[in-house]
């Protein structure tokens, strides 16, 4: 199996954070002894970038790429299929999956645009300003905190089926159970979520760090949260006060920088792949997947804090891919 670009650096980004050959293997659909060649392939040239000569010999020639390209760029939401039909026009006949390895190969990917917080000029002035401020602090000692959501059934689940089996349907309630979940990461081994449903205002929210938080802080250590009002209300700052948890300024709109982000994502991989029947069973499901978690991939995560930083920097304030 050729690797495109995008799942060569997964790869080695999974690699690092402290993922086994096979768990990547698994997490992507790829053959675990292709991740194992890729691995160590990058370990010894330290480079992503394919072997010249290496591959398949070509059944298209540039200029037939070329003019794929070109439609691409003309509109990106054709799909493989569509494109496969225009290109006919020009006297071009090959499948639709050599079609996707075109475009995987220059780095194309057919997947919805990520949402991510408009930055206005202010927003990104302010965003420098903190890193600038914060480029040589020590991330061991800070607590990073977040809140999540999740649904039961959220996710649909493949499996081969008889194309005559007109009874194969899987009922799902019109509106499945939602959790949410407040959740703190660091490289102390404070790492805890707390799930709760409702409405989090800031008296909730005052019981969450009460009952979750101060009991694991010390003095060495400064909480992090967001800039969500009922965050900087003065019910949770008088909380913090009384109780001298010393915390870390945060810069509005910045999911990016936020370490735990990432956490949410493995997490939320991980509930997709369970069937759960009833909510006690999908709280159960939270709790168990996010306490195998591993302490190294929490650490391995907030270990990229300096390089968030150095890529805020660079980017002038503006957003990062992370």
């Amino acid at each position: 199996m050729q690797l495109n670009i995008k799942q060569r650096y997964e790869i080695i980004v999974r690699n690092e954070m402290g993922h086994s050959i096979r768990k990547i293997a698994a997490d992507m659909n790829i053959n675990h002894k292709t991740v194992q060649r890729w691995l160590k392939k990058y370990k010894s040239c330290n480079n992503v970038d394919r072997n010249n000569g290496s591959g398949r010999k070509k059944i298209i020639n540039d200029d037939q790429i070329n003019i794929i390209l070109d439609i691409i760029k003309s509109d990106n939401l054709l799909t493989a299929n569509q494109i496969n039909e225009k290109i006919k026009y020009h006297n071009i006949n090959i499948a639709t999956q050599t079609i996707r390895n075109i475009l995987h190969s220059h780095n194309y990917e057919y997947i919805a645009p990520q949402e991510k917080p408009l930055l206005t000029e202010s927003h990104k002035r302010k965003r420098l300003e903190w890193a600038l401020k914060y480029l040589n602090t020590d991330w061991r000692y800070v607590i990073f905190s977040d809140e999540a959501s999740t649904w039961k059934g959220l996710c649909g689940h493949h499996r081969w089926v008889n194309k005559n089996d007109v009874n194969d349907v899987e009922k799902i309630v019109k509106h499945p159970i939602k959790r949410h979940i407040w959740g703190m990461i660091s490289r102390t081994k404070i790492n805890h979520i707390h799930i709760f449903d409702g409405i989090l205002d800031a008296d909730k929210y005052v019981d969450i760090l009460t009952q979750n938080l101060s009991p694991k802080y010390k003095n060495n250590l400064i909480f992090q949260q967001d800039n969500d009002p009922k965050h900087t209300s003065k019910k949770v700052q008088k909380m913090l006060a009384d109780n001298n948890i010393k915390y870390l300024d945060w810069p509005s709109n910045s999911p990016d920088l936020n370490p735990i982000e990432n956490v949410w994502s493995i997490l939320k991989m991980k509930i997709a792949k369970h069937r759960t029947n009833s909510t006690g069973e999908f709280e159960k499901c939270i709790i168990d997947e996010w306490n195998n978690i591993s302490f190294i991939t929490i650490s391995n995560i907030i270990k990229s804090m300096p390089v968030r930083i150095m890529k805020v920097i660079a980017n002038n304030g503006d957003l990062i891919n992370y």
